[in-house]
Protein backbone atom coordinates (compact mmCIF):
# COMPACT_ATOMS: atom_id res chain seq x y z
CA UNK A 1 0.00 0.00 0.00
CA UNK A 2 1.61 3.32 -1.03
CA UNK A 3 0.26 6.73 0.32
CA UNK A 4 -2.32 8.74 -1.01
CA UNK A 5 -1.59 12.50 -2.59
CA UNK A 6 -2.93 14.92 -4.31
CA UNK A 7 -1.61 17.63 -6.64
CA UNK A 8 -3.65 21.13 -6.74
CA UNK A 9 -3.30 23.80 -9.16
CA UNK A 10 -4.98 27.57 -9.63
CA UNK A 11 -4.02 30.49 -12.01
CA UNK A 12 -7.06 32.73 -12.10
CA UNK A 13 -7.38 36.71 -12.77
CA UNK A 14 -9.50 39.75 -11.36
CA UNK A 15 -10.09 43.13 -11.80
CA UNK A 16 -12.32 45.79 -10.20
CA UNK A 17 -14.53 48.09 -12.19
CA UNK A 18 -16.41 51.28 -10.89
CA UNK A 19 -15.12 50.54 -7.40
CA UNK A 20 -17.93 48.14 -6.27
CA UNK A 21 -17.42 45.73 -8.90
CA UNK A 22 -15.33 42.64 -8.86
CA UNK A 23 -14.60 40.22 -11.88
CA UNK A 24 -12.72 37.30 -11.47
CA UNK A 25 -12.41 34.00 -13.47
CA UNK A 26 -9.91 31.20 -12.74
CA UNK A 27 -8.79 27.67 -13.49
CA UNK A 28 -8.66 24.90 -10.79
CA UNK A 29 -7.63 21.33 -11.01
CA UNK A 30 -6.45 18.31 -9.06
CA UNK A 31 -4.91 14.93 -9.59
CA UNK A 32 -5.33 12.22 -7.32
CA UNK A 33 -3.29 9.34 -6.99
CA UNK A 34 -3.00 5.86 -5.32
CA UNK A 35 -6.42 6.12 -4.58
CA UNK A 36 -8.43 3.56 -2.81
CA UNK A 37 -9.82 0.33 -4.83
CA UNK A 38 -11.36 -2.90 -3.60
CA UNK A 39 -11.68 -6.13 -5.93
CA UNK A 40 -12.64 -9.69 -5.61
CA UNK A 41 -10.08 -11.94 -6.24
CA UNK A 42 -12.41 -14.92 -6.40
CA UNK A 43 -14.04 -14.55 -9.22
CA UNK A 44 -13.10 -15.55 -13.11
CA UNK A 45 -12.06 -12.00 -14.58
CA UNK A 46 -14.60 -12.61 -17.63
CA UNK A 47 -12.69 -12.07 -20.40
CA UNK A 48 -12.66 -16.02 -21.80
CA UNK A 49 -14.30 -19.44 -21.73
CA UNK A 50 -13.53 -21.47 -18.78
CA UNK A 51 -14.44 -25.20 -17.57
CA UNK A 52 -16.45 -24.46 -15.07
CA UNK A 53 -18.78 -22.09 -17.64
CA UNK A 54 -21.25 -25.48 -17.49
CA UNK A 55 -21.46 -25.67 -13.57
CA UNK A 56 -24.09 -23.48 -11.43
CA UNK A 57 -20.95 -21.11 -9.81
CA UNK A 58 -19.40 -20.10 -13.42
CA UNK A 59 -18.12 -17.43 -11.58
CA UNK A 60 -15.95 -18.61 -8.48
CA UNK A 61 -12.58 -20.63 -8.71
CA UNK A 62 -13.09 -21.22 -4.90
CA UNK A 63 -16.98 -22.13 -4.69
CA UNK A 64 -16.49 -22.88 -0.67
CA UNK A 65 -16.11 -18.61 -0.91
CA UNK A 66 -18.06 -16.10 -1.62
CA UNK A 67 -15.64 -13.13 -2.08
CA UNK A 68 -11.93 -12.35 -1.42
CA UNK A 69 -12.02 -8.98 -0.85
CA UNK A 70 -8.97 -7.58 -1.90
CA UNK A 71 -7.92 -3.45 -0.89
CA UNK A 72 -5.76 -2.18 -3.23
CA UNK A 73 -4.90 2.04 -3.91
CA UNK A 74 -3.89 1.82 -7.44
CA UNK A 75 -6.40 4.77 -9.07
CA UNK A 76 -5.84 8.12 -10.21
CA UNK A 77 -8.20 10.43 -10.90
CA UNK A 78 -7.96 14.34 -11.79
CA UNK A 79 -10.61 17.28 -11.79
CA UNK A 80 -10.81 20.48 -13.68
CA UNK A 81 -13.01 23.58 -13.50
CA UNK A 82 -13.39 26.90 -14.61
CA UNK A 83 -14.56 29.23 -12.13
CA UNK A 84 -15.91 32.85 -12.79
CA UNK A 85 -17.60 35.20 -10.50
CA UNK A 86 -18.76 39.00 -10.39
CA UNK A 87 -19.15 40.56 -7.17
CA UNK A 88 -20.56 44.04 -5.76
CA UNK A 89 -19.90 45.20 -2.51
CA UNK A 90 -22.38 46.72 -0.09
CA UNK A 91 -23.16 50.11 -1.32
CA UNK A 92 -26.95 52.47 -2.26
CA UNK A 93 -28.01 49.14 0.15
CA UNK A 94 -27.39 46.85 -2.35
CA UNK A 95 -24.38 43.81 -2.35
CA UNK A 96 -24.82 40.59 -3.91
CA UNK A 97 -22.16 37.75 -5.60
CA UNK A 98 -22.61 35.28 -8.52
CA UNK A 99 -20.67 32.52 -9.34
CA UNK A 100 -20.74 29.98 -12.17
CA UNK A 101 -18.84 26.86 -12.03
CA UNK A 102 -18.00 24.46 -14.98
CA UNK A 103 -16.32 21.45 -13.95
CA UNK A 104 -15.01 17.79 -14.83
CA UNK A 105 -14.31 15.06 -12.51
CA UNK A 106 -13.23 11.87 -14.09
CA UNK A 107 -11.91 8.47 -12.39
CA UNK A 108 -11.97 4.92 -12.61
CA UNK A 109 -13.40 4.88 -8.57
CA UNK A 110 -14.84 7.46 -6.70
CA UNK A 111 -14.05 5.67 -3.64
CA UNK A 112 -13.48 2.12 -1.77
CA UNK A 113 -16.40 1.15 -3.02
CA UNK A 114 -16.75 3.08 -6.21
CA UNK A 115 -19.00 5.48 -5.27
CA UNK A 116 -21.03 3.74 -2.45
CA UNK A 117 -22.23 7.22 -0.83
CA UNK A 118 -25.27 9.18 0.46
CA UNK A 119 -25.99 10.54 -2.93
CA UNK A 120 -24.64 7.57 -5.22
CA UNK A 121 -25.05 4.57 -2.93
CA UNK A 122 -28.12 3.23 -5.10
CA UNK A 123 -26.26 3.64 -8.00
CA UNK A 124 -22.96 2.32 -8.13
CA UNK A 125 -22.14 -1.29 -7.78
CA UNK A 126 -18.76 -2.20 -5.18
CA UNK A 127 -16.54 -4.17 -7.59
CA UNK A 128 -15.49 -3.01 -11.17
CA UNK A 129 -16.51 -5.60 -14.41
CA UNK A 130 -13.16 -6.62 -14.40
CA UNK A 131 -9.73 -6.59 -12.13
CA UNK A 132 -7.30 -7.00 -15.03
CA UNK A 133 -8.83 -4.34 -17.38
CA UNK A 134 -9.64 -1.15 -14.97
CA UNK A 135 -9.74 1.12 -17.77
CA UNK A 136 -12.91 0.01 -18.65
CA UNK A 137 -14.71 1.57 -14.94
CA UNK A 138 -12.98 4.89 -16.02
CA UNK A 139 -15.81 7.77 -16.95
CA UNK A 140 -17.43 10.71 -14.67
CA UNK A 141 -16.57 10.27 -10.73
CA UNK A 142 -19.74 9.68 -8.39
CA UNK A 143 -19.64 13.49 -7.32
CA UNK A 144 -18.91 15.03 -10.65
CA UNK A 145 -21.57 17.92 -11.30
CA UNK A 146 -20.60 19.58 -13.80
CA UNK A 147 -22.31 22.85 -13.81
CA UNK A 148 -22.79 25.04 -10.16
CA UNK A 149 -24.72 28.25 -9.93
CA UNK A 150 -24.94 30.50 -6.80
CA UNK A 151 -25.96 33.48 -6.33
CA UNK A 152 -26.32 35.61 -2.61
CA UNK A 153 -27.69 39.28 -2.33
CA UNK A 154 -28.91 41.85 0.61
CA UNK A 155 -30.71 44.13 -0.01
CA UNK A 156 -31.43 46.99 2.48
CA UNK A 157 -34.97 47.92 2.46
CA UNK A 158 -35.81 51.70 1.68
CA UNK A 159 -38.92 52.12 4.04
CA UNK A 160 -38.94 54.63 6.95
CA UNK A 161 -34.77 54.20 6.60
CA UNK A 162 -34.50 57.70 7.74
CA UNK A 163 -37.33 57.73 9.73
CA UNK A 164 -36.65 59.09 13.25
CA UNK A 165 -38.94 58.00 16.25
CA UNK A 166 -40.47 54.75 17.06
CA UNK A 167 -41.66 54.14 13.35
CA UNK A 168 -37.50 54.37 12.31
CA UNK A 169 -36.72 52.33 14.88
CA UNK A 170 -38.96 49.37 14.72
CA UNK A 171 -39.73 49.46 10.69
CA UNK A 172 -36.63 50.99 9.50
CA UNK A 173 -33.27 49.19 8.29
CA UNK A 174 -34.59 45.98 7.86
CA UNK A 175 -32.46 43.66 5.12
CA UNK A 176 -33.61 40.94 2.63
CA UNK A 177 -31.25 38.33 1.96
CA UNK A 178 -31.57 35.43 -0.33
CA UNK A 179 -29.40 32.54 -1.46
CA UNK A 180 -29.69 30.72 -4.46
CA UNK A 181 -27.98 27.30 -5.45
CA UNK A 182 -28.49 24.91 -8.69
CA UNK A 183 -25.94 22.21 -9.46
CA UNK A 184 -26.56 19.53 -11.99
CA UNK A 185 -27.39 16.03 -11.32
CA UNK A 186 -24.19 13.29 -10.15
CA UNK A 187 -23.61 10.54 -12.95
CA UNK A 188 -25.79 7.55 -12.06
CA UNK A 189 -24.53 3.67 -13.10
CA UNK A 190 -26.90 1.95 -15.29
CA UNK A 191 -26.50 -1.69 -14.86
CA UNK A 192 -28.15 -5.44 -14.96
CA UNK A 193 -27.58 -7.74 -11.38
CA UNK A 194 -29.14 -10.26 -13.25
CA UNK A 195 -27.78 -13.75 -13.07
CA UNK A 196 -26.89 -16.11 -16.02
CA UNK A 197 -30.47 -18.08 -17.70
CA UNK A 198 -29.29 -20.83 -20.12
CA UNK A 199 -31.29 -20.77 -23.22
CA UNK A 200 -32.18 -24.35 -25.12
CA UNK A 201 -30.09 -23.59 -28.00
CA UNK A 202 -26.16 -23.39 -28.10
CA UNK A 203 -23.79 -20.74 -28.98
CA UNK A 204 -20.88 -20.95 -31.65
CA UNK A 205 -18.47 -22.53 -28.52
CA UNK A 206 -21.09 -25.44 -27.74
CA UNK A 207 -22.30 -23.85 -24.15
CA UNK A 208 -26.17 -23.24 -23.89
CA UNK A 209 -26.72 -19.57 -24.60
CA UNK A 210 -27.19 -17.17 -22.17
CA UNK A 211 -30.14 -15.20 -22.30
CA UNK A 212 -30.35 -13.55 -18.73
CA UNK A 213 -27.31 -11.77 -17.64
CA UNK A 214 -23.79 -11.51 -16.09
CA UNK A 215 -22.58 -10.79 -19.70
CA UNK A 216 -18.64 -11.81 -18.43
CA UNK A 217 -19.91 -14.88 -16.12
CA UNK A 218 -17.92 -13.72 -13.32
CA UNK A 219 -20.87 -14.18 -10.73
CA UNK A 220 -20.61 -10.81 -10.17
CA UNK A 221 -23.93 -8.70 -10.46
CA UNK A 222 -22.80 -5.39 -11.89
CA UNK A 223 -22.95 -6.01 -15.79
CA UNK A 224 -23.18 -3.33 -17.94
CA UNK A 225 -26.21 -3.48 -20.74
CA UNK A 226 -26.12 -2.28 -23.97
CA UNK A 227 -27.79 1.12 -24.81
CA UNK A 228 -29.54 1.25 -27.72
CA UNK A 229 -31.53 4.42 -27.53
CA UNK A 230 -30.55 7.58 -30.06
CA UNK A 231 -28.44 8.78 -27.44
CA UNK A 232 -28.22 9.85 -23.87
CA UNK A 233 -29.79 13.14 -23.75
CA UNK A 234 -33.05 12.01 -25.44
CA UNK A 235 -33.54 9.31 -22.94
CA UNK A 236 -34.10 11.16 -20.21
CA UNK A 237 -38.39 11.65 -19.53
CA UNK A 238 -38.77 15.16 -18.07
CA UNK A 239 -41.14 13.99 -15.42
CA UNK A 240 -41.05 13.54 -11.84
CA UNK A 241 -37.94 11.75 -10.83
CA UNK A 242 -40.26 9.72 -8.35
CA UNK A 243 -41.88 8.32 -11.25
CA UNK A 244 -38.56 7.65 -13.45
CA UNK A 245 -35.99 9.94 -15.13
CA UNK A 246 -36.03 7.94 -18.19
CA UNK A 247 -38.73 7.26 -20.55
CA UNK A 248 -38.60 3.77 -20.56
CA UNK A 249 -38.33 2.60 -16.54
CA UNK A 250 -39.41 -1.13 -17.41
CA UNK A 251 -37.17 -3.72 -16.33
CA UNK A 252 -34.61 -5.43 -19.09
CA UNK A 253 -35.77 -8.29 -21.09
CA UNK A 254 -34.10 -11.48 -22.15
CA UNK A 255 -32.25 -12.72 -24.58
CA UNK A 256 -30.21 -10.73 -27.20
CA UNK A 257 -30.28 -9.56 -30.88
CA UNK A 258 -29.65 -12.97 -32.63
CA UNK A 259 -29.99 -15.07 -30.02
CA UNK A 260 -31.65 -18.52 -31.35
CA UNK A 261 -32.93 -19.72 -28.06
CA UNK A 262 -36.87 -20.31 -27.85
CA UNK A 263 -37.60 -19.82 -24.25
CA UNK A 264 -36.77 -16.36 -24.13
CA UNK A 265 -40.32 -15.84 -22.74
CA UNK A 266 -39.48 -18.35 -20.20
CA UNK A 267 -36.93 -15.76 -18.88
CA UNK A 268 -39.06 -13.20 -19.41
CA UNK A 269 -41.64 -14.76 -16.64
CA UNK A 270 -39.13 -15.83 -14.41
CA UNK A 271 -37.55 -12.33 -13.96
CA UNK A 272 -40.93 -10.76 -13.66
CA UNK A 273 -40.31 -8.76 -17.66
CA UNK A 274 -44.02 -7.61 -18.93
CA UNK A 275 -42.66 -5.27 -21.57
CA UNK A 276 -38.60 -5.23 -22.05
CA UNK A 277 -37.16 -2.05 -21.76
CA UNK A 278 -36.66 -0.48 -25.07
CA UNK A 279 -33.67 1.82 -24.31
CA UNK A 280 -31.29 -1.04 -22.69
CA UNK A 281 -30.35 -4.46 -24.53
CA UNK A 282 -28.19 -7.56 -23.27
CA UNK A 283 -25.34 -7.61 -25.63
CA UNK A 284 -25.30 -8.99 -28.50
CA UNK A 285 -23.44 -12.43 -29.83
CA UNK A 286 -22.29 -15.32 -28.00
CA UNK A 287 -19.29 -16.09 -26.10
CA UNK A 288 -18.12 -14.04 -22.83
CA UNK A 289 -18.44 -10.30 -22.80
CA UNK A 290 -19.32 -7.10 -21.56
CA UNK A 291 -21.86 -4.50 -22.62
CA UNK A 292 -20.77 -1.61 -24.83
CA UNK A 293 -22.51 0.92 -21.99
CA UNK A 294 -19.91 3.18 -20.47
CA UNK A 295 -19.58 4.28 -16.77
CA UNK A 296 -21.78 6.91 -15.32
CA UNK A 297 -23.36 8.26 -18.81
CA UNK A 298 -26.57 9.28 -17.38
CA UNK A 299 -27.09 12.00 -14.87
CA UNK A 300 -29.70 11.72 -11.99
CA UNK A 301 -32.14 14.95 -11.37
CA UNK A 302 -30.93 18.76 -10.58
CA UNK A 303 -30.80 20.43 -6.98
CA UNK A 304 -32.24 23.39 -6.67
CA UNK A 305 -32.59 25.28 -3.72
CA UNK A 306 -33.44 28.86 -2.84
CA UNK A 307 -33.42 30.64 0.92
CA UNK A 308 -34.53 33.74 2.28
CA UNK A 309 -34.41 35.91 4.81
CA UNK A 310 -35.71 39.08 6.58
CA UNK A 311 -33.20 40.55 9.34
CA UNK A 312 -33.02 43.80 11.72
CA UNK A 313 -30.45 44.66 13.72
CA UNK A 314 -31.67 46.85 17.12
CA UNK A 315 -29.21 48.86 18.91
CA UNK A 316 -30.17 47.88 22.45
CA UNK A 317 -27.33 50.06 24.84
CA UNK A 318 -23.41 51.39 23.34
CA UNK A 319 -22.60 47.96 23.88
CA UNK A 320 -25.57 45.88 23.59
CA UNK A 321 -27.12 44.81 20.23
CA UNK A 322 -29.76 42.45 18.92
CA UNK A 323 -30.93 41.14 15.64
CA UNK A 324 -33.90 39.67 14.65
CA UNK A 325 -34.07 37.51 11.82
CA UNK A 326 -36.86 35.72 9.61
CA UNK A 327 -36.15 32.67 7.64
CA UNK A 328 -37.22 30.47 5.08
CA UNK A 329 -35.03 27.31 3.70
CA UNK A 330 -36.08 25.95 0.73
CA UNK A 331 -38.23 29.21 0.05
CA UNK A 332 -39.96 26.91 -2.96
CA UNK A 333 -40.72 24.04 -1.56
CA UNK A 334 -39.35 22.57 -4.52
CA UNK A 335 -38.28 18.67 -3.65
CA UNK A 336 -34.63 17.78 -4.90
CA UNK A 337 -34.97 14.02 -5.42
CA UNK A 338 -32.03 11.76 -5.57
CA UNK A 339 -31.13 7.83 -5.05
CA UNK A 340 -32.01 7.29 -8.80
CA UNK A 341 -32.35 3.22 -8.86
CA UNK A 342 -30.63 1.97 -11.90
CA UNK A 343 -30.34 -2.01 -11.80
CA UNK A 344 -32.40 -2.99 -14.16
CA UNK A 345 -33.24 -5.97 -12.72
CA UNK A 346 -35.56 -4.13 -9.80
CA UNK A 347 -38.91 -2.84 -10.26
CA UNK A 348 -38.15 0.45 -9.33
CA UNK A 349 -35.50 1.50 -12.04
CA UNK A 350 -35.30 4.35 -12.80
CA UNK A 351 -37.21 5.90 -9.34
CA UNK A 352 -35.97 8.43 -6.86
CA UNK A 353 -36.01 6.67 -3.43
CA UNK A 354 -34.72 9.79 -1.32
CA UNK A 355 -35.11 13.86 -1.14
CA UNK A 356 -31.91 15.57 -0.63
CA UNK A 357 -31.25 18.97 0.73
CA UNK A 358 -31.08 20.83 4.21
CA UNK A 359 -34.41 21.49 4.06
CA UNK A 360 -36.46 18.78 2.06
CA UNK A 361 -39.62 20.44 2.51
CA UNK A 362 -39.84 24.40 2.99
CA UNK A 363 -39.34 25.35 6.74
CA UNK A 364 -39.98 29.22 8.06
CA UNK A 365 -37.94 30.06 11.53
CA UNK A 366 -37.19 32.52 13.42
CA UNK A 367 -34.19 33.74 16.08
CA UNK A 368 -33.11 36.45 18.61
CA UNK A 369 -29.20 37.10 18.24
CA UNK A 370 -27.68 39.46 21.48
CA UNK A 371 -24.46 40.32 21.25
CA UNK A 372 -22.51 42.66 24.22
Amino acid sequence: MKDSSVQNYYLGIEKQFFRDFLVRASYQGSMGHHLSQLMNLNRYDGMEYNANLSTSNPGRPNPLYSGFNYRANNLNSNFNSLVTEVQKRFSHGVQFQFSFTWSRLMDTGSDLFTGSTTSGGYSQPFYFLSNNYPKLEYGPGAFDHQKNFKILFTYELPFFKDQHGFLGHALGGWQLSGFYQGYSGHPIEVYSSRGRFRGNARDANGFLENIGGDYNLDGVANDHPDFVGSNASAAYSNASPADGIFKDNNLIGCGFPGAQSTNIQACNDNYGVGTPNSLFTNPAGTGVHFGTLGRNLFRGPWFNGLDGSLLKNFKITETVKMQFRFEALNLANHPNFDGIVTNLNDGSFGKAQILIGNAPSRRLQMGVRITF
